[in-house]
């Protein structure tokens, strides 16, 4: 079977020995792709530590505070993902990554990263939705739309036109995530075993009072079309708050 060529990249699909998967000809740069994406920022350079239990978390903690990031009795935010640190020292690790989107976007062939998403993510055996969602998270829809596809048919909403909902879940991300790890937080604090369970120093408020502002705080951001995305409805939150509040109530009486 002849090669094709999509966008100047030239290729073909093994169906031998991979199913369908591409074999891209002479690519330009899809080494330099994997390499960055390969590259991780090395924690201990950065004020921020991974725990996914107690120890891991009072360890990554000391050591914040021997290395000068943390002082004696100052919190550290959690990132969600396992992932601890200063505000500024969790926003300096996540920029690495940033940094590396900057340089995909200027040195990488976008139809080549295409293929080698295609590749990553089995789309020959689904669609394309994951490759492009790769394409438009480095390059933008535009570019996205540019990409020939393998199975140019297939339906997909990702090169959609964005909706206003859609915006709204992009502007409001960071609020989302946030009342996820809120769920989080209740979820540990009411579960018996759990490390964070009765402790209101673990919550990302740090204490009762602050954990219920801030749960309010952040669903009240939510624009309406968006609230059903929240990994707390108002009910929830509502719920957990008076159970904070009865718990506090016991401790005090």
């Amino acid at each position: 079977m002849a090669n094709k060529k999509f966008n100047g990249v030239e290729f073909y699909q093994d169906w031998d020995r991979s199913e369908g998967g591409v074999c891209m000809v002479n690519a330009k740069t899809i080494k330099r792709y994997q390499e960055l994406k390969n590259e991780q920022p090395k924690s201990d350079r950065y004020g921020v530590f991974f725990a996914f239990d107690e120890q891991q978390f009072d360890e990554g903690r000391q050591r914040l505070i021997r290395n000068g990031y943390l002082k004696e009795g100052e919190k550290v935010c959690d990132a969600g993902s396992g992932m601890y640190g200063t505000e500024k020292e969790i926003d300096r690790f996540l920029q690495f990554y940033k940094e590396h989107e900057v340089l995909m976007a200027k040195e990488c062939n976008p139809q080549e990263v295409y293929f080698c998403e295609w590749n990553n993510h089995e789309c020959m055996f689904t669609n394309d939705d994951a490759a492009l969602k790769v394409v438009i998270g480095i390059f933008g829809k535009e570019v996205a739309h540019t990409i020939k596809r393998l199975y140019p048919g297939t339906p997909t909403n990702v090169l959609a036109p964005l909706t206003t909902r859609d915006e709204h879940l992009g502007q409001y991300e960071h609020t989302l995530m946030m009342l996820g790890r809120m769920e989080f937080d209740m979820g540990g604090f009411f579960s018996e075993g759990d490390c964070r369970h009765y402790r209101p120093d673990c919550l990302w408020g740090g204490n009762i009072k602050r954990e219920m502002e801030k749960m309010r705080e952040l669903y009240r951001e939510l624009p309406d079309d968006i609230k059903d995305a929240s990994p707390l409805s108002h009910e929830e939150i509502e719920d957990y708050c008076r159970r904070l509040e009865q718990w506090a109530g016991s401790i005090r009486s």
